[in-house]
């Protein structure tokens, strides 16, 4: 598509791509056994970059697909601020060399911030990746 571009993100394995296609099967009997009931909040979807469907079959197969497919952060990103999010929360482990939680770094902060630098009302980002980054995040929503 002219005018798009991807952004890599830098990760610790080959998540989303076809190599997943083992790890897809498997998950795919779990969903398959699984009892899924209608949402009652709209959850987006990694693989759509849109909001999950509101029936069970649709939402087994994003969620399938999402192992063997790109993450659509970035519509994912504005879809959530275009429905009011006012507060993105990043939960994960992060990234870098370290074995630590505390040598880690956030993973989508750059993501983020490229995504809404020209925003009018860009969202509040908190990366949640070790004790210290969630005490922090805490403290940001009071009691």
């Amino acid at each position: 598509h002219p005018g798009k571009r991807s952004t890599r993100l830098k990760t610790e394995g080959a998540f989303h791509t076809y190599y997943m296609v083992e790890a897809a099967r498997r998950f795919r009997e779990v969903l398959e056994a699984a009892d899924f009931h209608t949402p009652t909040l709209k959850v987006l979807s990694n693989y759509t970059g849109s909001f999950h469907p509101q029936d069970a079959a649709g939402i087994k197969a994003n969620l399938f697909a999402q192992l063997i497919k790109p993450v659509l952060w970035h519509a994912n990103l504005l879809q959530a601020v275009d429905g009011g999010c006012d507060t993105i929360i990043e939960f994960g482990g992060g990234i870098g060399k370290g074995a630590s939680a505390a040598e880690k770094n956030p993973n989508l902060a750059g993501i983020v911030k490229k995504t809404f630098r020209r925003h009018q009302a860009p969202p509040a980002y908190h990366a949640v990746i070790n004790c210290d980054t969630l005490t922090a995040t805490a403290g940001n929503f009071g009691s």
